[in-house]
């Protein structure tokens, strides 16, 4: 049995570089990026559009799983639709929970909860795809 993590295994060396370029490239993209740019459209925008908006609380929780949901589901179905409820809910509440607090302060903790599962997802799905019986 041989299992192997990303950038670390190939079976043809020649392709060891452009691999780990790519790696490294989507990693960082998941990791980084886009939790940052999904924070800021999907809770930042909208629920706070929705607080000037007067929307109520339980308001303001469907539509931050409603807009987080959509784009998962729509991407990466069917596994999305399991990922888009779950992270929908859980990041929606983290931003309301935190928001209480700071509106910055809410954004930095829900894009590092959300870069928190986006590389634990990562890590299991590279473990998994590299997998060798």
């Amino acid at each position: 049995m041989r299992v192997t993590l990303g950038p670390f295994s190939s079976s043809r060396p020649g392709a060891i570089a452009a691999w780990q370029a790519s790696w490294w490239a989507k990693a960082l993209q998941a990791v980084i990026f886009a939790p940052l740019l999904e924070t800021f459209i999907f809770q930042v925008l909208v629920i706070e559009l929705a607080r000037r908006c007067r929307f109520s609380v339980p308001s303001q929780y469907l539509l931050g799983i409603l807009v987080m949901f959509l784009p998962h589901a729509w991407r990466y179905f069917p596994y999305g639709i399991v990922s888009g409820i779950f992270m929908g809910f859980s990041l929606t509440y983290c931003y309301l929970h935190w928001r209480e607090r700071s509106c910055p302060y809410a954004f930095w903790t829900t894009a590092a909860t959300h870069s928190l599962y986006n590389a634990l997802v990562a890590v299991l799905l590279t473990a998994y795809l590299s997998y060798k019986p």
